[in-house]
């Protein structure tokens, strides 16, 4: 089931206050960072991941560094794993490690509706409400390919 269906969105907020993140745990000591979080949408399922996005840059630009999700053109999870295999070279660990943890989050999801349990998922520990406009609200910056 879940191989038939596309997911529906990739969105990228960034956050320069680690306390932001639900995860929290990307903060470095004695670093200017920026954090993201990646929410992938499907079928009313979400799957997130988080990741440090830059470290003691004076500029950075989300637009550029997100520019990599335009190659997801509404996959399904098997064509998303594809591409993050196909262009882990180009896209180096980061990247692809954020999108594959995200997606590993949504597969996780279905995986667990097909076997009847119904567990709490994604970011369990966060200063607010994970929804798109709470996070809309508290990020600085915010990219999105539907």
């Amino acid at each position: 089931m879940a191989e038939e269906i596309r997911i529906t969105s990739f969105q990228l907020y960034l956050f320069e206050d680690p306390r932001d993140l639900p995860d929290g745990a990307c903060a470095k000591n004695d670093a200017n960072c920026r954090y993201g979080l990646l929410r992938i949408s499907c079928c009313g399922r979400v799957g997130w991941s988080e990741c440090v996005l830059s470290e003691n840059k004076k500029y950075f630009d989300l637009a550029q560094w997100a520019a990599f999700l335009q190659y997801f053109h509404k996959p399904t999870l098997t064509e998303a794993y594809e591409t993050v295999d196909h262009l882990h070279d180009r896209w180096g660990d980061t990247k692809s490690e954020l999108v594959r943890s995200a997606l590993n989050d949504l597969n996780s999801q279905f995986q667990n509706d097909n076997s009847g349990s119904h567990q709490r998922r994604g970011p369990s520990a966060y200063r607010y409400s994970m929804d798109p406009a709470s996070l809309m609200e508290h990020c600085r910056a915010h990219y999105e390919i539907v």
